[in-house]
């Protein structure tokens, strides 16, 4: 973990994320290790994210100040805890270890990033969860860039999507197998009537069409496809390039998605070790549009609505037990509104922003859940709180007040 939690929150998420895929196919505890030098609000933030992705936390040292959050077992229950969210991200460790024209883990963690910033709960997943039993928990399947996949892999891809799943596939995902092999033929191509040129063919655009509107990102890497024409399919984004323009984001009549550029890469935030300068620098046009074709395309499988919460704060949901009853955790996670910029170093320590309160409270929606009973808990206060709620259809409101946010609250909700 990065030694500024804090300044590298984005990118950590992700990362924690990323590594609760060994928890879900495997069973295992997950631990995270967190760098606070002397700072007690570094070691708060880091703890939290663990916390909040259903981790323990593994301090590299003692540090200085209050350190009781450590105990606080927020009515969770640790031992069924797991992470929630019916959007799922292929890590597949082939495509990382083989990887074929482009490097993998960029691609799979700055969709996640991505995923985050729209409070679009997710989860990813190992290969080795690639099973008819196991995607059963999910209704969106994301494979970023997964060049190698088994012929098995393929076949429960497909058949996820013709049961009614839905695909979300960028650049040359299986386009070799297990080894890195090239196909002759493009396992979805059925699925997407069309397919990527083999051996993939490379491309960078930089000009980038939107319904009627053309735009000019900072050049970005897509993957030239065999046609331009696509029957029933549609064309959401298109490069302008002679008579016809080549597909960039396709959708199918089913709602799957293929995206031929590697948007998770071109909008990836990395760590960064302190004492370094912060290397990210996302193109303004690029990021706004892909999270909006993301978030019309995704966020209807959304766990919350929180649209009035400020963009510091960082949630995640969790799922556990009590008494044979699953309930559902929403974590809130307060900070700073200091976003690092291209070229600053990285300091060890919090901003001194860190904290800030609610200017007022706030209605968060839960998606197709109906609560019968939410409190939410804290270590910044000694007892549970009862909480508002409001029914509302299929959804359930739940009401964040001002002084129910410090640092970092749960929100507990029963069915």
């Amino acid at each position: 973990m990065s030694r500024n939690v804090i300044a590298a929150r984005r990118p950590v998420m992700a990362y924690r994320k990323m590594k609760n895929s060994l928890k879900f196919e495997y069973g295992c505890p997950i631990f995270g290790l967190v760098y606070p030098g002397s700072d007690a609000d570094i070691a708060f933030y880091g703890w939290a994210l663990n916390y909040m992705n259903a981790q323990n936390t593994w301090f590299i040292r003692q540090f200085a100040g209050d350190s009781g959050f450590v105990s606080f077992a927020g009515g969770t229950d640790r031992l069924t805890q797991n992470a929630a969210g019916k959007v799922g991200i292929v890590f597949s460790t082939k495509s990382k270890d083989y990887a074929v024209n482009y490097s993998f883990t960029p691609e799979a963690l700055g969709i996640s990033e991505l995923l985050s910033d729209l409070r679009i709960d997710h989860r990813f997943l190992l290969d080795e969860s690639l099973t008819e039993e196991k995607l059963k928990d999910f209704q969106v399947l994301i494979l970023p860039g997964c060049s190698n996949l088994t012929d098995k892999e393929c076949e429960i891809i497909r058949n996820f999507e013709e049961k009614g799943g839905k695909l979300w596939m960028t650049s040359h995902t299986g386009c070799c197998d297990a080894f890195g092999t090239y196909r002759k033929v493009w396992p979805f191509q059925s699925v997407f009537g069309n397919a990527p040129l083999l051996p993939v063919k490379a491309e960078q655009c930089g000009k980038l069409r939107i319904g009627n509107n053309v735009l000019t990102p900072a050049k970005y890497g897509l993957i030239r496809a065999q046609k331009r024409t696509f029957g029933d399919k549609s064309m959401l984004w298109s490069m302008p390039a002679g008579k016809q323009d080549l597909p960039v984001v396709l959708k199918n009549s089913n709602g799957s998605v293929w995206c031929t550029a590697r948007l998770g890469t071109a909008l990836c935030e990395e760590e960064t070790t302190v004492g370094e300068k912060w290397k990210f620098s996302p193109d303004p046009i690029l990021l706004k549009e892909a999270k909006t074709l993301l978030k019309n395309e995704l966020v209807p499988y959304a766990l919350i609505d929180a649209p009035e919460l400020p963009s510091r704060i960082m949630t995640s949901c969790t799922l556990d037990q009590k008494d044979g009853k699953q309930r559902l955790a929403l974590h809130i996670l307060n900070g700073t509104d200091k976003v690092m910029k291209s070229g600053e170093v990285v300091a060890q320590k919090a901003p001194t922003d860190m904290w800030k309160p609610l200017e007022k409270d706030v209605w968060i929606r839960f998606l197709n859940f109906k609560a019968g009973k939410a409190v939410a808990e804290s270590p910044d206060y000694p007892e549970k709180r009862t909480l508002q709620t409001k029914p509302d259809g299929k959804d359930t409101l739940v009401l964040l007040k001002k002084d129910d946010l410090k640092r970092f609250t749960v929100f507990l909700l029963e069915e």
